[in-house]
C-alpha cells in the first residue's frame, strides 16, 4: 500500500494537466477507498458499483470545519451519502448518489456541495472502463 500511494503521489506532482490529476485521482479512488467508518485500524476497500450510483469526490480546504468533520457533507443534500476518504488522503472525501436520481437532482447536488464552506471542488467520477491486455508485442 505505502509503494502505491508514494508511485501514486509522484505522478501527482508530475502531473501537467488538470485531466492528468483527474485521472490519477479516478485510479486511487479506484484502488483505495477507505470507508467512514471502520472497527479497526486497517482500511477495508469499498466495492463500487457504478450501475447503481454515481461517485463524486470532495475536496475539503484543511481549514474547513468539514475537513475535522466530513459527516457533514451528507447534509448537503438528502440523497447524497458520505463513503468516507480517498486512501489516507484526509481532504479528498467519496460521495455517492443513485445513479437513477442523478439525471434529476446533479446541478442541485453540485450546487448544494460547492456552497458548503471549505469546499475547494467537487469531481463526478467516470465509469471505469474495461481495459484491454496488449500483446508482448505491442510494448
Amino acid at each position: 500500500m505505502v509503494t502505491v500511494v508514494t508511485t501514486l503521489t509522484r505522478w501527482c506532482e508530475a502531473a501537467a494537466t488538470a485531466a492528468q490529476l483527474v485521472l490519477i485521482s479516478h485510479h486511487l479512488l479506484t484502488f483505495t477507498l477507505t470507508p467512514s467508518r471502520t472497527t479497526s485500524s486497517m482500511s477495508t476497500p469499498l466495492a463500487q458499483n457504478h450501475d447503481e450510483n454515481v461517485f463524486l469526490t470532495v475536496t475539503l480546504s484543511p481549514t474547513s470545519t468539514l475537513y475535522n468533520d466530513p459527516d457533514g457533507l451528507a447534509a448537503a443534500h438528502p440523497l447524497v451519502r458520505r463513503l468516507g476518504r480517498v486512501g489516507q488522503l484526509q481532504d479528498v472525501q467519496v460521495l455517492s448518489v443513485p445513479r437513477q436520481e442523478w439525471p434529476r437532482v446533479e446541478g442541485e447536488v453540485m450546487d448544494a456541495l460547492n456552497a458548503l464552506p471549505g469546499v475547494l471542488r467537487v469531481d463526478v467520477q467516470e465509469k471505469p472502463r474495461a481495459r484491454v491486455k496488449r500483446g508482448g508485442d505491442e510494448l
